[in-house]
């Protein structure tokens, strides 16, 4: 079974990671990521990382059995003409009607996959209904429907033919160490630098007031060197910017984590069990509608205020954080015991691969 992901990718790393973490469970696969202009990027061609012109010939040149394609046609950043012109963007042909019309005349299987709150405008719902029906088998929303029911959004649009699955979260296998006793908090903010800087320095200000919490900080290369050095003298631990599994480990030790609440974070605080003070990432979360297209929340504060309502989480807006609301927020967390935090479906990745496999198996 040979399956090309195809990943629309502007900002981050998110949309990269989930296309990636469900490559682990894909025995052979391409992945290939486009920004709006310039050269697609394969990141895993047969092991070999590789640059692309043009989506069609990559597509002809792989030849695969299944292709699924990420957020498309879902999305404020679609490769569908249609989009770009919504956008007020230069159409730049790149393949990718090319791509579904060769895969459905030859009886490819092909699916959409969006995660657990997808990117969908109910004013766009002709749109993406006239694309499922003609081209695709099926849609992959990667959630936990009892957590999140990502088929809400679609408002029981009756004209979708395909079929509809919430699949579980789909995130890397991981293993739990045991650890004898957790301590610390992790503190860190993602891609998202000038966030994680004024997480930082207030964090330095309730390491002042509070000297004798353990803390720890994920840093980089962006990390300016005053944080740095106020954090050495505080008796901070640094931590350079981990893997994903590094990452889970880090979290795994520590008594609680500081983080905001994008999707692949969210799976990592459940995977390893950590209790969370979150701060959502609010300017920059997509939005939910209701039927008649009224924004009714975004998407970090939504999945936060979930994961908060089962007992996994205390969330404060980041238009609130201050030192005050912080310490409150520690406090609060750290009551949360971890065998209280709920168990989300997170084998998404496994449930994709059985349909893939069960459905070509038996066509």
């Amino acid at each position: 079974m040979k399956t090309l992901v195809l990943v629309q990718s502007n900002t981050g790393h998110g949309h990269i990671s989930r296309a990636n973490a469900l490559g682990e469970y894909l025995n052979e696969r391409v992945i290939i990521t486009r920004p709006f202009t310039g050269k697609s990027k394969s990141i895993d061609f047969f092991g070999k990382d590789k640059e692309y012109n043009d989506l069609y010939q990559d597509y002809r040149e792989y030849e695969p059995d299944v292709i699924i394609t990420e957020t498309y046609p879902f999305g404020r950043f679609g490769w569908d003409p249609y989009w770009i012109k919504q956008q007020g963007i230069e159409w730049q042909h790149n393949g990718i009607l090319d791509i579904l019309d060769h895969a459905k005349e030859k009886n490819k299987k092909i699916y959409a996959l969006d995660r657990d709150i997808p990117h969908i405008l109910p004013k766009e719902m002709i749109f993406y209904t006239e694309r499922l029906n003609e081209f695709y088998d099926g849609i992959f929303f990667a959630g936990d429907g009892n957590f999140i029911d990502a088929y809400d959004q679609l408002h029981e649009t009756p004209m979708i033919d395909c079929e509809i699955h919430n699949t579980g979260y789909i995130t890397y296998p991981y293993t739990k160490p045991s650890v004898d006793k957790r301590d610390g908090i992790l503190v860190y903010g993602g891609d998202w630098y000038e966030l994680t800087h004024k997480f930082q320095r207030l964090f330095l200000e309730v390491k002042e007031k509070q000297p004798n919490i353990k803390m720890s900080f994920i840093v980089g290369d962006k990390t300016p060197k005053d944080i740095l050095k106020m954090a050495e003298d505080r008796n901070i631990n640094l931590i350079q910017r981990p893997n994903v599994k590094e990452f889970r480990d880090y979290l795994s030790v520590h008594k609680m984590a500081f983080t905001m609440c994008g999707y692949m974070t969210f799976t990592d605080l459940n995977i390893t069990k950590t209790p969370a003070l979150i701060t959502p990432n609010e300017p920059t979360s997509s939005e939910l509608y209701d039927v008649n297209g009224n924004v009714i929340a975004t998407e970090e504060p939504y999945r936060a205020n979930r994961y908060s309502d089962l007992g996994g989480c205390h969330w404060i807006s980041n238009k609130d954080l201050d030192v005050d609301t912080i310490m409150n927020g520690i406090e609060l967390t750290l009551q949360i015991k971890e065998e209280d935090i709920p168990d989300i479906d997170l084998d998404g990745g496994d449930y994709v691969k059985q349909i893939i496999s069960s459905t070509l198996r038996y066509n």
